[in-house]
Formats: C-alpha cells, sequence, structure tokens
C-alpha cells in the first residue's frame, strides 16, 4: 500500500523494476508541494508553518503514507519569484531508501533526484540558512 498503490492506481507510466520506490516517493514529493503551493494560494502567499496543515488538503491514506517518510521547510524565497522558487527547497526524504541519492522537492513544484552528496549539503544548507527549520511531516 501506500506509495506504490497510490503510484500504480494513478499512473501509466513504465517504471524500470530497480527504481520504483524512487518514482513513488519523487510523486509523493511532488503531489505534496502541489498541495502546499496551492495552500499558498489560497492564504495570500503564505505557505503552511508545518505540513501537517495539509492534513484537511490531503487524501487521509495518502497523509498517512507519508507520515515521517519526508521532511519539509517552510520556502524562505517564496516571494522572490520563479527563479527563485525553482532554487528553494522545501521536502527532504527523512529516511532516503536510495543509496545512489535523495528525493529533494522544490518550492516551484519540480523534484530532483539528488546523486552528489555536495550538493546535498548544499540544499540542506540553504535550509538551515533560511531559519526557520526543517520540521518532521507530523510533528
Amino acid at each position: 500500500p501506500g506509495f506504490q498503490a497510490d503510484f500504480a492506481a494513478n499512473s501509466s507510466a513504465v517504471v524500470a523494476p530497480e527504481h520504483p520506490i524512487r518514482v513513488n516517493r519523487m510523486n509523493a514529493i511532488r503531489k505534496t508541494v502541489l498541495a502546499a503551493r496551492m495552500y499558498a494560494d489560497t492564504n495570500h502567499g503564505e505557505w503552511p508553518v508545518r505540513l501537517s496543515d495539509l492534513k484537511p488538503h490531503l487524501e487521509p491514506s495518502f497523509f498517512e503514507s507519508i507520515s515521517g517518510v519526508l521532511e519539509y521547510q517552510r520556502p524562505a524565497l517564496a516571494n522572490g519569484g520563479a527563479e527563485l522558487l525553482a532554487k528553494s527547497p522545501v521536502l527532504f526524504e527523512a529516511k532516503p531508501v536510495d543509496a545512489g541519492g535523495e528525493c529533494v522537492g522544490f518550492a516551484d513544484g519540480h523534484v530532483e533526484f539528488v546523486k552528489d552528496a555536495g550538493r546535498l549539503r548544499e540544499l540542506r544548507a540553504l535550509v538551515r540558512e533560511a531559519g526557520s527549520g526543517r520540521d518532521l511531516i507530523l510533528r
């Protein structure tokens, strides 16, 4: 259940057998960032303080499936335009399942599978510099 069932039910994409968990995580991150963007659109540009604020906006089974799996950071660059949103990470995997890298969601809605450990450190440093700190999804 969870990611795999959600992905299988809503996708016709062909997935390489060695990467289904990565694809499921990327789709979950994309869906969660989209919900956060919609939240911001209806709240005068204010992003949720923590992802638990999105609970009313996500299907209960989906919300349960991402519980403890993702880390959220409110975007520091939300009012800086599209170019800055593309550089503002908002979601990380709490416990990456792929030793080859980590899925990261950005405020503009795109998701990257980041393989380079240096780039991951850079993205996490950007989050720390934002000042509000990471917030586990159900805190």
